[in-house]
């Protein structure tokens, strides 16, 4: 009937570790790669789908729970995924050096993170900075994306000027209702 609507939700499959609660991988084509695993040490996986491992890690991380992330994941345009801490804890993410050096800062979504002054290493000779943030049991962590291409695959960095549009519609609500919203 024309009365009926739908609202369409979008549901994530989740894995738990002890420390980590409900990870929801939000990029489909990597999901399958993504871990969570005990006791991170100089050895240790760094990626699900790459046999990388760890050469260097600070004290600080080594025996931790650990999200081992898809490498491939770095393609996606994105939110790569999100997670609820089960207890109060002090969340590390280490990033690639390379991600800052090309472009030009780190991630948005780093952003109210902390850089410490620890670095770890892998066996393919890739540094990662790492950057902590302290959170609270039942907050939820976003893990976001590592933008370096605009829509049409161009390289951007911080700075650049990017001009976007939308051509409206006509029929949808926001078209109908607020025609003025269609045109950034």
């Amino acid at each position: 009937s024309d009365d009926q609507k739908w609202i369409l939700e979008i549901k994530y499959n989740t894995i738990s570790g002890e420390l980590v609660k409900e990870l929801a991988v939000k990029d489909t084509e990597n999901n399958a790669d993504w871990k969570i695993t005990g006791n991170a040490a100089v050895g240790s996986l760094i990626y699900g789908d790459r046999d990388f491992t760890y050469t260097a890690l600070p004290d600080s991380l080594t025996g931790a729970e650990m999200i081992q992330t898809a490498c491939d994941s770095k393609n996606s345009n994105n939110e790569l995924a999100e997670f609820t801490a089960a207890k109060d804890i002090k969340v590390s993410v280490l990033l690639d050096t390379r991600v800052e050096e090309s472009m030009g800062a780190i991630p948005e979504w780093l952003n109210g993170w902390t850089k410490t002054s620890e670095q770890a290493a892998s066996s393919n000779d890739v540094v990662f900075d790492i950057y902590e943030k302290s959170v609270k049991a039942g907050e939820v962590i976003a893990l976001g994306k590592n933008v370096k291409t605009d829509t049409s695959g161009k390289p951007i960095k911080v700075g650049d000027k990017i001009v976007t549009s939308v051509i409206s519609c006509g029929e949808c609500h926001v078209c109908r209702n607020h025609p003025a919203n269609t045109n950034l």
